[in-house]
């Protein structure tokens, strides 16, 4: 063997304790980000808990107390047996989407008036609640007794607290008739409140919903 080979050689047998503590190191970690992961799966996996919400006229959420639930639970076995009985939630997936989409006929187009509705470029005045202090004007809900806007619209509609197409429809009024008593008919706000009444009309008659139109 030369003197080069042994130089390798002995370079070789330093360097693999080295390599050896790395690598057992590496495999450790790893081994413990495996059993990481498994273990949040194992969680995932985990059936959740039910928990009855109570949702008010605005679409806001609270935890029903002890003694609503049990009162919901007595007036409504047909639904509370979902959370009693671990098996009967399966029944859930052999419900058709197209049934229940029938249950609530006006709800998809109801979604779709409310999108088209929001992408207007001056909806954005009818996203939230109207903040009288920020804008100065501390009168508002004087004037204003039903308040509304498209934010609160929204949340309602996913926390399924529309029950008709019709209630759906008078909200979307409500927040149209409240810009235009609050504000004059030559300000910016009651004109862009125009536009998108106009898009609102609109859509009601493209998406069949101008049958639910109250007014």
């Amino acid at each position: 063997m030369s003197s080069l080979q042994r130089s390798i050689h002995k370079t070789h047998k330093k360097e693999r304790p080295e390599f050896l503590k790395t690598y057992k190191a590496y495999s450790a970690s790893f081994k413990e980000l495996e059993e990481k992961h498994k273990e949040k799966k194992r969680k995932s996996e985990k059936k959740v808990k039910c928990q009855l919400m109570i949702v008010d006229e605005n679409g806001n959420k609270r935890p029903t107390t002890i003694s609503e639930l049990a009162s919901f639970e007595e007036d409504y076995p047909d639904i509370s047996r979902y959370w009693r009985d671990p098996e009967a939630s399966s029944e859930l997936d052999t419900y058709d989407q197209d049934v229940l989409d029938g249950l609530k006929p006006w709800e998809k187009p109801g979604r779709k008036l409310l999108n088209a509705l929001w992408r207007h470029k001056h909806a954005w005045i009818f996203y939230e609640p109207v903040d009288c202090v920020k804008l100065r004007i501390p009168d508002y809900y004087d004037v204003i007794k039903h308040p509304m806007d498209f934010g609160t619209i929204k949340k309602k509609l996913n926390n399924n607290v529309y029950e008709s197409g019709e209630e759906l429809i008078a909200d979307l009024d409500l927040v149209f008739e409240n810009c235009r008593i609050y504000n004059q008919p030559d300000s910016d706000v009651f004109l862009m409140c125009t536009q998108v009444e106009n898009v609102y009309k609109h859509q009601l008659k493209i998406l069949g919903l101008d049958k639910l139109y109250l007014k």
